[in-house]
């Protein structure tokens, strides 16, 4: 993969499949759209280690790799974030603002891509990766919103 001065980004093999970008679902409400947006989020990344410790590495840095990696996740954002304003003007959210919102929902990922660091701190090796994500995507739910938030479908 080059950037457009043609330089390479070392990023060879990385693209769009590799990271959630799907359209969100037109059934449910926002709450319940916002939820299952975070909830497949978690599974994606569950599942893409290589994604999280590239962009954990990369988004130190203001470059042409991090250009790149914005431009995989900014449909995602593109589709979340007026569920988020909705949800934040009618109080179903607690106040925050919206990269609070992507870093609390992005940062708990970082299990994923430190997988060593988790069985020192006790994650056996046998752990269900999407019964994991499932769990960790419930209480970042569980912090944004200011109710319970929408039960898993």
């Amino acid at each position: 993969m080059l950037d457009s001065e043609g330089h390479s980004l070392g990023l060879d093999g990385l693209g769009e499949g590799d990271v959630l970008v799907e359209p969100l679902g037109q059934t449910g409400g926002d709450r319940q759209q916002l939820a299952a947006a975070v909830r497949a989020f978690h599974r994606q990344a569950s599942g893409s280690a290589h994604f999280a410790r590239l962009v954990s590495i990369e988004a130190a840095t203001d470059s042409p790799r991090l250009e790149f990696l914005y431009a995989l996740i900014e449909p995602v954002n593109d589709a979340v974030r007026p569920l988020f304003d909705r949800l934040a003007a009618d109080g179903t959210l607690r106040p925050m603002p919206w990269y609070v919102f992507h870093f609390l929902i992005t940062g708990s990922c970082g299990l994923y891509g430190q997988l060593p660091l988790a069985r020192r701190l006790g994650r056996p090796d046998e752990t269900n990766g999407t019964a994991e994500a499932d769990l960790l995507a419930g209480l970042v739910l569980a912090a944004c919103f200011t109710g319970e938030p929408p039960a898993s479908v």
